[in-house]
């Protein structure tokens, strides 16, 4: 037995004997803990049980701790070791005599600052440093950088730097912003130290920094004689490592490293690169200031577990285990992927049997074909975890997994402003912040939570759809209007109703406390969740037993976020838009996983950092693309690249090798499956590098090589396979009934003449062209699409925003037009006013304003091109148009001209169109232009002479604005003529039935409003029309 209990009789182990290793391996814990027991005489340990409580682990993280636990107690001990991980390092000082003179005795008094506090004590600072070259930086701006500062903070308190190490530092080579973000750093690093003295206040960075400090005080001054083993941990930070050194040097002090790669060659340790995965050790090796063959005390450290060596010599594990070994090898000693692959090449077989690759073509079935896999690991018995560092493609797999019943333990959870409760939280909070703004207001009423127990509810909020729709953007202003008097005294009295909460809550609102503002909000939703109920008072949790069954989801929401803004009174008060701010990335950032019932007890969902020491009979390695794993995002607007390497703290690169290591472990599963998609929102994806690199190892390996990266492809392709037979929708469709799964004809309706229309306008005429079905829904059902209740980038939006501003701007300079700059000005400013006006997101506003800006300069020009040779004559011009039908009857026919211009050559009908034209559009039958040119020779826009000449033009207002035109002859007009009337001859007397096409969905920039009304999709353009005869009330 190694460990040695008789005190009097303590013998120190050699030096050598101190750290020791276990392999990359998907089973740390089981491994550490069967190497652990090894240590001991298990029948003595028997009989004096009460040993192993002797001994002290201290573990890298809470997970580990729980593990070990457990498997202590499925081995049936009844006495278990001291287990604790490093950041409850202080719970030692227990048994362990606490010593002065380690040099941070004042810090023993201070209390820990909660990471909300520190992003608001930033914020405050950056706010207050900011001067005359970051004007800029808004509250809320300088909320954000706080966020990323913490991470600047720690990384520089990890390594033992405090402002005054920044003094000194300078680059003339950094970019002019970068400069004046480092004097921004130092300025607020050195007031955040001085606040947080002032304040007795301490990070839990540097709080572990000196509960490490003190600890290794206090063994040297008296070194624990009992065992203790540190676990688990590659020395990452200074201060881990400093205490893994001193661990060593006590009596009975060992260190295990997770992973270490003992088949890594001496060129291979000697090229080592920040990314690579075995890095740590090297950096390990640098803290402990070892040098040459010194190194090996880390490098060349024993295993662990004696007999895990001689089962992995002949396990398939182990030949995988080598087999990545080779992968990682850096750049420079790739040759030994021959030199070594050689030798493992006749067993490669062996140790990738059971590795597969699934290649997606999308994200969505990379979430289809994992949980088939999971589904069959679940099927046999097995434990099964996905590892990924994409919280999108967890949910999904979440999502799927629900056709099946299986609730996967989900360590990535989702944030607690994802939640129905916080979603309705959030939208409160909005409402708030923006005025009561109409838009806002009606989506919070919206949701379920506001619904009480009114039955008019729904009708009341679709009153408020319409007061928007009619330009109303406030909730407060409807008060004085007259719409509102125009309203049943019920709506009447819901709207006063609301209106005496929102301004009871609009006149609290002010700069307080964090813990106040939130008090402010929560009474301002329970008031709303109480419903139009003036003489019924519940709580915020009764209201909610009516609307959602987990009200304990709602009071653990409260409670946990009104434990954060609890202990910030000393840092100050703030608006309400800087409590939202805060609001939101709390929300953001709490992890919640929801208590359900049925949760599988064999499938877990683990990010790449919640896996480590983990374990499980088969393990998905998801997300394998460049970008995603390993992460890409190494932006640091604070320390550039080479104030990073003076002070020799990580670079991007270490993050890459971290993320490698975890790679590494998770793939020594019994079962492993790698998956990859090959698009990212229509965008294609590259493979992870380490992918790349297996496939060109083993395509190194020469034939059997190959053979097998093409098993391990086809081995993942059944599981695509499987899933998109299971997944397929027109599987799916196959198992609904013949009544509904049978597909639409392509409808062509034939209704009777009286419900035929009598007047169309040149649109319609259009659209009677194209597609007939649409006229039929439109001028024969009545039917009318519901505008939609808010703006969206619908090209129609954009085309009418840009009608409205040239058609004002040309009424504005109707006879003078002014030069060329001083147009684009004022082009540009009209288009700015009426884009203001419109009820637009801002984000949709930006785009299109850009977009606009780029084309100015040629509609400007075009239109200096139009006043040489005609002036404007008409704006908007109504015309009417009589055309007499074969039986007599006549049929009126309207049109808005967009402009008609007139020169001494007679005139000119334009045409504005946003969206991409040729001049095909003018040279086939152009329904809107060549009526309005018979509109014109009749006299609907004015006195016409028999003698002037027309000119119709296309005006192009797209990405690239241009102009097309053609000529009117005498020729021209009677054939319009005979053509126009034969189409409205057609619809009237033939009575031809209203057949629908889908043609015009691709011929034009917008689909059409009734393609769903005719199943379009289910049918085509070539088959045959299914006439129906339809009797429909007369018209009137």
């Amino acid at each position: 037995m190694i460990f040695n209990f008789d005190e009097k009789s303590l013998e120190r182990c050699s030096w050598e004997h101190k750290v020791f290793h276990l392999p990359p391996s998907n089973d740390f814990a089981l491994h550490f803990f069967d190497g652990l027991l090894s240590k001991f005489d298990l029948q003595e340990l028997k009989l004096n049980p009460e040993l192993l409580g002797g001994v002290k682990i201290i573990t890298s993280n809470k997970r580990l701790v729980k593990q070990l636990e457990v498997l202590f107690e499925n081995r049936g001990f009844v006495v278990l070791p001291r287990i604790l991980d490093l950041e409850n390092l202080s719970e030692l000082f227990h048994e362990q005599p606490v010593v002065g003179g380690y040099g941070h005795e004042e810090l023993d008094h201070f209390d820990l600052i909660s990471e909300l506090e520190r992003t608001l004590l930033l914020s405050n600072l950056i706010e207050s440093f900011k001067g005359s070259d970051f004007k800029d930086f808004t509250e809320i701006k300088s909320f954000e950088l706080a966020s990323s500062l913490i991470s600047i903070i720690d990384e520089l308190n990890a390594n033992n730097f405090t402002s005054n190490d920044l003094l000194n530092l300078t680059d003339e080579d950094l970019p002019e912003h970068l400069q004046r973000n480092l004097v921004l750093l130092r300025k607020v690093l050195k007031s955040y130290e001085k606040t947080l003295a002032r304040l007795k206040l301490l990070d839990k960075q540097t709080k572990y920094l000196f509960t490490v400090d003190k600890l290794i005080h206090s063994w040297q001054l008296q070194p624990c004689s009992r065992p203790i083993i540190l676990v688990g941990s590659t020395g990452s930070r200074l201060a881990t490592a400093k205490l893994m050194k001193a661990v060593t040097a006590l009596p009975q002090g060992l260190v295990v490293l997770p992973g270490l790669d003992t088949l890594l060659t001496e060129r291979g340790w000697n090229a080592l690169t920040p990314d690579h995965p075995q890095y740590s050790f090297i950096s390990l090796c640098n803290a402990w200031r070892l040098e040459g063959s010194h190194r090996n005390i880390i490098l060349k450290a024993p295993p662990w577990e004696e007999n895990l060596i001689s089962v992995l010599a002949v396990d398939p594990i182990n030949i995988r285990r080598h087999l990545f070994s080779l992968l990682m090898r850096p750049g420079p000693v790739t040759h030994e992927w021959i030199t070594e692959g050689k030798l493992i090449v006749g067993k490669v077989s062996e140790g990738l049997k059971d590795v597969a690759l699934i290649e997606a073509n999308n994200s969505r079935e990379e979430a289809a074909a994992i949980c088939v896999a999971i589904k069959e690991a679940v099927t046999n018995g097995s434990t099964v975890a996905l590892v990924t560092p994409s919280k999108l493609l967890a949910r999904r797999v979440t999502a799927e997994l629900k056709r099946w019943d299986i609730i996967p333990n989900n360590s990535l959870g989702i944030n607690l402003g994802s939640t129905k409760f916080g979603i309705f939280f959030r939208l409160g909070a909005l409402v708030l912040e923006t005025n009561f703004h109409l838009n806002n207001v009606i989506s919070l009423l919206q949701n379920n939570f506001c619904r009480g127990e009114s039955s008019n509810h729904d009708l009341n909020i679709s009153k408020l759809q319409e007061a928007y729709r009619k330009n109303n953007n406030s909730f407060l202003d409807l008060v004085e209007s007259d719409w509102l008097l125009s309203q049943e005294q019920e709506f009447i009295d819901w709207y006063h109703w609301l209106l005496d909460i929102f301004k009871e809550s609009i006149s609290k609102i002010g700069i307080d406390t964090l813990g106040n503002t939130f008090s402010l909000h929560q009474t301002f939703l329970q008031r709303l969740m109480n419903g139009h109920q003036p003489n019924k008072i519940t709580s915020i949790q009764s209201v909610n037993k009516i609307t959602d069954p987990n009200t304990d989801a709602v009071s653990q929401f409260l409670k946990i976020v009104s434990g954060h803004f609890q202990n910030c009174e000393k840092v100050g008060k703030f608006k309400f838009c800087r409590y939202r701010k805060v609001l939101e990335k709390l929300l953001q950032d709490i992890v919640y996983d929801p208590v359900v019932e049925n949760k599988s007890k064999n499938v877990f969902i683990w990010g790449t950092i919640e896996s480590r020491t983990q374990s499980a009979d088969v393990v998905v390695l998801a997300g394998l693309n460049e970008g995603m794993w390993p992460n890409y995002n190494s932006e640091d607007i604070w320390l550039s690249r080479s104030i990073r390497g003076v002070l020799g703290i990580n670079l991007f690169e270490r993050k890459v090798g971290l993320s490698a290591h975890d790679f590494q472990q998770g793939a020594m599963a019994k079962m492993l499956i790698l998956s990859r998609s090959k698009r990212n929102n229509n965008s294609p994806t590259v493979a992870s590098r380490w992918l790349i690199r297996l496939e060109n190892l083993l395509n190194g390996l020469g034939v059997e090589g190959k053979k097998c990266f093409s098993s391990i492809k086809l081995r993942g392709s059944l599981f695509s396979k499987l899933a998109s037979e299971i997944f397929q929708s027109s599987l799916l469709i196959d198992r609904l009934t013949s009544e509904v799964k049978s597909k639409a004809a392509r409808p062509a309706p034939v209704p009777p003449l009286t419900a035929r229309p009598s007047r169309l306008s040149v649109t319609e005429i259009a659209t009677l062209i194209n597609n007939p079905y649409a006229i039929y829904a439109k001028k024969v059902l009545n039917l009318k699409k519901l505008e939609n209740f808010e703006y969206t980038s619908d090209p129609r939006n954009k085309g009418n925003l840009i009608h409205a501003t040239l058609e004002q701007f040309i009424f504005e300079n109707y006879e003078y037009f002014p030069d060329s700059k001083e147009a684009c000005d004022l082009l540009s400013k009209k288009f700015n006013s009426v884009l203001e006006k419109a009820k637009i997101p801002v984000e949709i506003k930006s785009v299109w304003k850009a977009q606009f800006e780029n084309r100015i300069k040629p509609i400007i020009s075009l239109e200096e091109h139009r006043r040489l040779i005609g002036k404007p004559y008409a704006l908007e011009a109504f015309g009417k148009f009589n055309i007499k039908l074969k039986n007599g009857e006549k049929f009126l026919v309207t049109a808005k001209a967009d402009r008609v211009d007139k020169g001494p050559d007679g005139f000119f009908i334009y045409d504005y169109k946003t969206g991409q034209i040729s001049k095909q559009n003018l040279e086939k039958f152009s329904p809107q232009l060549d009526i309005e040119a018979l509109m014109l020779f009749d006299g609907a826009f004015g006195k016409v002479s028999p003698s002037d000449g027309l000119v119709l033009a296309l005006i192009g207002l797209g990405n690239k604005p241009n102009q097309y035109e053609k000529t009117v002859t005498e020729e021209n007009l009677e054939q319009w003529t005979i053509g126009l009337i034969k189409i409205i001859e057609k619809m009237k007397i033939e009575l031809s039935a209203f057949e629908a096409y889908g043609g015009t969905l691709k011929q034009n920039n917008f689909p059409d409003d009734f393609h769903h009304l005719s199943r379009f999709g289910e049918w085509n353009d070539n088959e045959p029309a299914n006439e129906i005869v339809v009797e429909l009330p007369v018209r009137k």
